[in-house]
């Protein structure tokens, strides 16, 4: 059986993008065209649109634009045909920036949307293209992107021990650029739309410490220098960059409120190491938290050790009104933190976790003690709460027998009642 390459077009309910497939060259091949046409079509090369013999002996051409248009139109003669698709083409040819590379088209776009994307995400999408995008299809012109392409890219991304999720990133940085490749009529559709992307996995946490644990943790840092922020860390699950980030300004102590309204990023500009203080990580991550007055206690305590800090420092000290500053009043740098962490968590004889970890402990904690997964989803800044379920829930056996023994106690009083006879003798099964 021969087959030929033609081109996907709309008439088969599919989007206009120009995707290489096969068909097969018989008559029943064409039976969901009109019932007035044959099956021979000529089928040209890429972009130079179809021709088909209808049952009077007419030819029918067919033309895909790159804007996305289909046109048509029959006529008495193959030449007369041929002639006008080559008409329509001169008219409306491909954009010769859809020859552009892909690496170059990304760059290019991230240079203009620079101003609308933080700067550490940025650094974020150069990284992208340099590693997992120009490697195996930058050098590929935008015109010749097919859903084919990006399938083989997730897969070869996989096959290099890629994560899931990083593959889903690379997948939503690309479709953006190319949909607005389509808005700028480069190309007639977006090629990513469609390509093949690992499922998306619940994502389960997992707990490293005990509650007996953390609570020795916790006791512990508090003699510590950096005991004020792990405190609040395992017991209202703020970020790092967060906690980094928080001003004095932001310490409502007549409300016992505590306002998360920025985050400390640091990323590397020509080389170097720079903090730069930005919005929260999403618009829910700016949020006021309800803490207690032990909470209060231990800021307080927090503020008194700043003094000293001013006191030692002497002239070489930065104001910047931060809660959690550097020796200096500047902005921590996060290995100094890590390091100290690691300090705290050798004294008290545990194993090594991540200070992110100490969120994740919060929200356990939370939870397990029944708080509403609504106020724990607000107090992380999560924007659904399905999103802290989703992370977070897992069985609690403790839970689990305290909920069994509460519905025993709400229908202890219920005793088995006595019918009248006549519904007891309707309710026996009847036998033969």
């Amino acid at each position: 059986m021969t087959t030929v390459n033609r081109t996907l077009t709309d008439e088969y309910g599919e989007s206009p993008a120009r995707l290489p497939i096969q068909v097969h060259t018989q008559e029943n091949t064409m039976a969901r065209q009109s019932k007035t046409t044959t099956s021979k079509t000529s089928h040209r090369g890429r972009n130079e649109g179809s021709l088909q013999r209808t049952a009077q002996g007419k030819w029918r051409a067919w033309v895909t634009l790159p804007n996305g248009a289909r046109r048509s139109k029959t006529f008495a003669t193959k030449p007369e045909a041929r002639a006008w698709m080559r008409d329509i083409q001169v008219e409306d040819p491909v954009p010769q920036q859809a020859n552009q590379p892909l690496g170059a088209y990304l760059l290019s776009w991230f240079e203009i949307h620079q101003t609308q994307i933080k700067e550490t995400t940025l650094a974020d999408y150069i990284r992208l293209i340099q590693n997992r995008i120009n490697p195996y299809i930058g050098e590929i012109p935008l015109a010749d992107l097919r859903p084919g392409t990006f399938d083989r890219l997730y897969y070869d991304l996989h096959l290099a021990g890629v994560g899931d999720g990083q593959i889903r990133y690379a997948h939503r940085v690309i479709h953006k650029a190319l949909q607005d490749a389509v808005r700028d009529r480069l190309l007639p559709a977006n090629p990513s739309d469609g390509a093949k992307l690992p499922k998306k996995k619940k994502r389960k946490i997992d707990i490293p410490l005990s509650e007996e644990q953390t609570i020795k943790l916790v006791e512990t840092a508090l003699t510590t220098p950096i005991g004020p922020m792990i405190y609040l860390a395992a017991t209202i699950g703020l970020r790092q960059g967060e906690l980094l980030a928080l001003q004095w300004d932001d310490i409502d102590y007549h409300n016992r409120q505590i306002h998360v309204q920025r985050n400390l990023q640091r990323f590397s500009r020509d080389g170097k190491l720079v903090m730069k203080f930005s919005t929260p990580k999403s618009e829910t991550s700016d949020r006021l938290i309800q803490v207690g007055e032990e909470t209060m206690t231990v800021l307080d305590q927090q503020k008194q050790q700043i003094v000293t800090m001013q006191a030692v420092a002497g002239a070489r000290w930065q104001e910047n009104n931060l809660v959690f500053p550097s020796s200096v009043g500047t902005p921590q740098n996060q290995s100094n933190l890590l390091k100290q962490f690691a300090h705290v968590l050798a004294l008290a004889g545990l194993p090594h976790i991540r200070f992110h970890d100490l969120r994740h402990i919060a929200t356990s904690l939370m939870l397990n003690h029944g708080i509403p997964l609504l106020t724990v989803s607000h107090i992380l800044g999560h924007s659904l709460p399905s999103t802290t379920l989703n992370m977070y829930g897992h069985r609690d056996k403790t839970s689990e027998y305290q909920a069994a023994c509460l519905m025993d106690q709400i229908f202890t009083s219920a005793r088995p009642v006595r019918l009248p006879e006549v519904f007891v003798a309707q309710s026996r099964p009847k036998t033969n």
